[in-house]
């Protein structure tokens, strides 16, 4: 049997953020930005509203931790 696996190392953070989410099809009208790094886009009673991971926004983003 031949081995075809991938190291996730050789495809970096967006290599396997496409691997994971190259088929995901959007299921509601109010996504505007599905899945992505760390957030996606919803329209939110007709207002874009940003949907994050609040530990990858302070850790990545902002280097603290909010007060």
């Amino acid at each position: 049997m031949e081995n075809n696996r991938t190291e996730i190392s050789s495809l970096g953070e967006f290599g396997l953020i496409d691997h994971l989410t190259r088929n995901f099809e959007i299921q509601n009208a109010s996504t505007i930005v599905s899945v992505g790094d760390d957030a996606a886009v919803i329209d939110h009673y007709g207002k874009q509203t940003v949907i994050c991971c609040a530990n990858a926004y302070y850790n990545e983003h902002r280097r603290e931790q909010p007060s």
